[in-house]
């Protein structure tokens, strides 16, 4: 099943049933008679949608992250013109900004994806860990640009960079998970590109080039 598949209709509607149910009850507690029962559906009905229960949990998993993915794709394809240190700032700050407000907005889906989620079995951490590659793909556009462009140093490994800034990410939003106040995205959002950006030199053939604090 494709997500945009999994997004509307009567298999979107058994996907938010699980994500329910799964938050509230944890996955090895909720079978597809609790999930159909939720949804007000028969066991046939879910059967025409999934395969089953684990197959199930992986479109769900694709489904959910890929709004994030989508925001971080949004974000390179804004980031098109314009190479300077501000720009680069500004992409970076707003792409986490939007991320750590989705995240905000649903914590108890994200705790479920993030803590319980990977560890169903082996194929789960891995479609986790394929996840985590693709979102430093994509946001390793907006690296790359800024590199080629000469905002920052063409030495410093931009694959690098790219996975530092999900494990950033992933770091803010674990702690948004188990308690720890994040009151303003916006500024979290500051305080990640700064850390990030703070040992990207700017590209200017100089002998000391200024760094971007």
């Amino acid at each position: 099943m494709t997500t945009e598949l999994a997004r509307g209709g009567r298999a979107a509607e058994l996907l938010d049933a699980a994500i329910a149910e799964f938050v509230e009850n944890g996955y090895p507690s909720t079978g597809v008679r609790e999930i159909t029962a939720r949804a007000d559906v028969s066991h046939g009905t879910f059967y025409n949608y999934f395969d089953n229960r684990r197959q199930m949990l992986s479109v769900l998993i694709q489904r959910e992250f890929s709004s994030l993915l989508d925001v971080i794709s949004r974000a390179s394809e804004d980031y098109s013109d314009a190479y300077t240190e501000e720009s680069l700032r500004k992409v970076l700050v707003e792409l986490s900004a939007e991320i750590f407000s989705l995240v905000s907005g649903r914590v108890a889906v994200y705790t479920f994806l993030l803590m319980e989620a990977p560890g169903v079995d082996a194929d789960a951490l891995a479609e986790f860990v394929e996840l985590y590659y693709e979102a430093a793909r994509r946001i390793d556009v907006i690296f790359q640009r800024a590199r080629d462009a000469g905002v920052v140093n063409s030495e410093i490994n931009h694959d690098y960079v790219s996975q530092a800034w999900v494990s950033f990410v992933l770091g803010i939003i674990a702690g948004m998970i188990v308690d720890i106040e994040v009151p303003d995205p916006k500024l979290a959002a500051k305080t990640l590109t700064g850390i990030l950006l703070h040992g990207a030199e700017i590209a200017a053939a100089e002998d000391s080039p200024a760094a971007i604090d």
